[in-house]
């Protein structure tokens, strides 16, 4: 009898526990890259804006970054070369535990001790789809060698006391790889997503969702911009299909759907996102949410408003261009080195119109001043070294 009970509490107790975890170090030393990861069912992404740094209990600014590779998420940041206790919360995300959807903070709590960290790396976690480098240093008041194994490849590098140098790694097929970065008393294992160059997540097989996890927008300020991105479904028939936008994006995004009666397996739907004006420069971040038969898909948007803003070639790509060439729009083609567009930009047929006038950059000035300003100073410099120095000579 006893037994029954207690497996009868037992299984009613399993589905609260969390279904989160952390791998955080208690202990790091001065200037140490510190590396989070963290696993878990969410229903909402980790994103910059749900992370806060602690030192004690005082909230302090800290350089760090967030990516997402796979379903775990990586908090990597520069600590500070002073002895205290530190934690990092994240708050305003939920996610499961066990049966249940919560948003209870996740709190993670370490300590930097009075020892220094042989070197410091720039990234914690990489994400791309080509050859990259990182940035080392020596934090150390003596000379130091830093091996690296990446690919079944190992190299070491001397680095003098505060040197910088920056290690190249040439990128081999599409998966996930450790690359390790050790001294005599200092190893970082590092991720490095590789991704294809049509998605971060080509291989949807079995799983349905959006094609990649994350999109980065730059918009010139006072413009509208169209861009696309696509829903697959590769697990089974799903309905009542719900999408929504972060309230952080509410204001400057809207959806060409929200609701989809059914989307069948193997189906996939496109979604055109359509950006709006903003009159002043401004950086949001936020979040695409899809819902269907009680699980969920999200991807993050970091959308950035940048006055004169002329997107990239390899950017335009991306953005969904009107059926009209420029001339048709009555606009100008502004060349983007010499030229800022007086007006609105859109995006024509044959690629970026400005809606104004196309206006010469100025040229600062202050180069011309300063040099005109050391010549002043030697000329005056020169008089009065001769009339002074020699003047008894006469």
């Amino acid at each position: 009898m006893k037994i029954k009970v207690i497996l009868i509490i037992f299984l009613l107790v399993l589905p609260l526990i969390s279904s989160v975890e952390v791998q955080v170090n208690e202990v790091y030393e001065k200037g140490e890259t510190l590396l989070v990861k963290v696993s878990g069912n969410f229903v909402d992404p980790i994103l910059k804006e749900n992370v806060i740094f602690y030192e004690e209990h005082v909230r302090v600014p800290m350089n760090f970054e967030v990516l997402k590779i796979d379903e775990e998420f990586y908090i990597y940041a520069m600590l500070p070369e002073i002895e205290k206790n530190y934690s990092i919360k994240i708050e305003e995300v939920e996610y499961y535990k066990g049966s249940q959807i919560i948003d209870d903070e996740i709190v993670m709590d370490f300590y930097v001790g009075n020892s220094t960290a042989d070197f410091s790396v720039d990234k914690g976690a990489v994400i791309t789809n080509e050859d990259f480098y990182l940035e080392v240093q020596n934090l150390l008041d003596k000379k130091i060698i830093v091996s690296s194994k990446f690919n079944e490849d190992e190299k070491f590098y001397e680095l003098k006391s505060g040197e910088i140098k920056k290690l190249n790694f040439e990128i081999d097929e599409e998966e996930l790889i450790t690359l390790e970065l050790s001294s005599e008393n200092q190893k970082y294992e590092i991720p490095v997503y590789v991704y294809s160059n049509g998605s971060r997540d080509d291989s949807l097989n079995g799983r349905w969702g959006f094609e990649g996890s994350e999109l980065v927008v730059n918009i010139s300020t006072e413009s509208e911009q169209t861009r696309m991105i696509y829903l697959y479904n590769n697990w089974g028939d799903l309905e009542d299909v719900e999408l929504s936008v972060s309230d952080s994006l509410k204001d400057y995004l809207n959806l060409s759907v929200y609701e989809i009666d059914e989307l069948e397996e193997g189906d996939n739907i496109k979604i055109e996102l359509y950006f709006a004006a903003s009159d002043i420069e401004r950086s949001l971040e936020g979040q695409i949410k899809v819902k269907a038969n009680e699980s969920y898909d999200y991807m993050a948007v970091f959308l950035s408003y940048i006055k004169n803003y002329i997107p990239s070639e390899e950017e335009l790509e991306d953005v969904v261009k009107k059926s009209e060439t420029c001339d048709e729009m009555k606009g100008n083609k502004c060349d983007s080195e010499k030229e800022t567009c007086d007006g609105t930009i859109d995006y024509a047929k044959d690629g970026v119109c400005c809606l104004g006038e196309c206006v010469k950059k100025k040229v600062s000035s202050t180069g011309k001043y300063l040099g005109w300003g050391m010549v002043i100073v030697i000329v005056l410099a020169l008089l009065w070294f001769f009339k002074f120095k020699y003047r008894g000579a006469y």
